[in-house]
């Protein structure tokens, strides 16, 4: 069965690049722009790894990462995280266990290949600890709408990768 990938970045050119590179390689591919299109691919494609750039429209990666923590209709998939210098140093690395990999741009396709294979073939958390280990206190959130018919808590955390 060929590896699900979900890739979120609003490059387009890359997302061509990637999505090129990653189909040639057999792995079955989805590519979004923007936050809200993340959350909705999670929800239908649901892949087994999600590629993701912090730095983008619409709720951005912070944004994704929080709603996959806090709505359990979503799956929990390993997460990639591939952003520029900047964004990297400032990225607090103990907030999300489900970043499990964080590399700074560029990464070229091939190197993105092996990547993804890497991780999706890591053994997982079971939900249920990543779950407890996500829970978020409800003081200082606000509600977000992120989709006719649904809303969520998103706090202000940022990105982090687990030690």
């Amino acid at each position: 069965m060929a590896i699900r990938v979900l890739i979120a970045d609003p490059d387009p050119t890359l997302l061509a690049s990637y999505e090129a590179r990653l189909s040639q390689e057999g792995l079955e591919v989805r590519t979004v722009r923007n936050g809200l299109d993340c959350l909705d691919a999670l929800h239908t494609f649901e892949p087994d790894v999600l590629v993701l750039e912090p730095e983008m429209p619409w709720g951005g990666g912070e944004g994704v990462l929080d709603v996959m923590h806090d709505v359990y209709e979503l799956p929990l998939v390993p997460v990639f995280v591939i952003t520029s210098h900047e964004t990297f140093a400032r990225l607090n690395l103990r907030q999300f266990p489900l970043v499990t990999h964080m590399q700074t741009k560029p990464v070229g396709p091939d190197e993105l290949v092996r990547l993804i294979r890497h991780i999706a073939n890591e053994p997982q958390p079971r939900v249920e600890d990543l779950r407890k280990s996500t829970a978020s206190p409800a003081k200082n959130r606000r509600k977000v709408d992120v989709r006719v018919g649904w809303a969520v808590s998103v706090g202000n955390r940022l990105i982090g990768v687990r030690s």
